[in-house]
């Protein structure tokens, strides 16, 4: 049973496989504009605190 439902999910994986190819892309291009954005907010925030210390 449990080698079956391996199968089946093979199967399964092979037919999203390009639909999932499309979205895991889509996805890390969502990924890196919010990492990006939020190091830039944290830059902004640490220059903003060092100008204050000056």
């Amino acid at each position: 049973m449990a080698w079956f439902s391996a199968t089946n999910e093979t199967m399964f994986l092979g037919a999203v496989y390009e639909d999932s190819e499309r979205l895991s892309r889509a996805m890390l291009g969502v990924a890196k504009v919010l990492f990006l954005r939020m190091v830039g907010t944290e830059l902004n925030r640490a220059s903003s605190i060092l100008w204050q210390q000056d």
